[in-house]
């Protein structure tokens, strides 16, 4: 009997631990998932609301068009197709980063990991992503 119920608790350990342990692989392995998901080209478009700038002349564009192009190094080349009119930029404008994904953001981050960008991921698949900087400028992505 006493070697029956340690059997029991040993099965019931090994259980538990080996459950803990797949729950773990399967947490990285989507992470990885989404990381690898994220490598490639893609268009992009910045959008706010023109409710948050209301003392803006009307005539400003709340949207900015250009491309993402991520790669598996952990680098990402930004082009921002900014024309006069834009809220966000005049100019056309092209800068490469460092770039992680670690849960639900994404840091684009400058040489010595300073002076970055911090987008919150409201999705993401392997086709599409929306991301949002503070609290009223989206970033929707596109694979290209």
């Amino acid at each position: 009997m006493l070697k029956r119920k340690a059997l029991i608790v040993l099965t019931t350990i090994t259980v538990v631990v080996s459950g803990c342990t797949s729950e773990k692989s399967q947490k990285e392995d989507r992470a990885t998932t989404q990381a690898s998901d994220v490598i490639g080209k893609w268009q992009a478009q910045w959008v706010t609301d023109p409710s948050s700038y209301p003392d803006v002349d009307p005539s400003v564009n709340f949207t900015m068009n250009g491309k993402f192009e991520f790669d598996s190094k952990g680098k990402v080349t930004i082009s921002a197709y900014g024309y006069k009119g834009c809220i966000f930029s005049s100019d056309t404008l092209v800068h490469s980063l460092n770039w992680k994904l670690k849960n639900d953001t994404l840091q684009l981050v400058n040489e010595n990991d300073v002076h970055g960008m911090t987008y919150s991921v409201l999705n993401l698949s392997t086709e599409k992503m929306k991301l949002q900087l503070m609290d009223d400028i989206f970033l929707n992505l596109s694979k290209l």
